[in-house]
């Protein structure tokens, strides 16, 4: 099963990182209300970073990761077209080969 660790934008222009096994459901969930507390008052959100990775520790690690960077930190992750959407292969590594930040 792969395991993603996705950023979403909000209606506020805040960022919100979260981990699923299905990133078009989990992003449905978010504009549905059904998604996170943060996310719900903040709708509709926009998918605008995605990483895949092989097992669900790696994805959380990592997830928990990028949630304690700075909001430049995050910023870092997406691309300059805020129409587009940044996706890193470079994620699915195991777990203890995670390139530095």
């Amino acid at each position: 099963m792969v395991h993603y660790v996705y950023v979403v934008e909000c209606s506020d222009g805040s960022l919100y990182t979260g981990y699923t096994t299905d990133v078009g459901r989990r992003i449905d969930e978010h504009n549905a209300g059904d998604g996170a507390k943060y996310t719900a008052g903040r709708r509709p959100v926009a998918l605008r970073y995605v990483e895949y990775h092989d097992s669900r520790s790696a994805a959380q690690r990592r997830e928990y990761r990028i949630k304690n960077r700075s909001r430049e930190g995050k910023e870092r992750l997406l691309p300059d077209d805020p129409d587009r959407v940044g996706v890193d292969l470079s994620w699915s590594f195991s777990d203890d080969q995670f390139p530095a930040e």
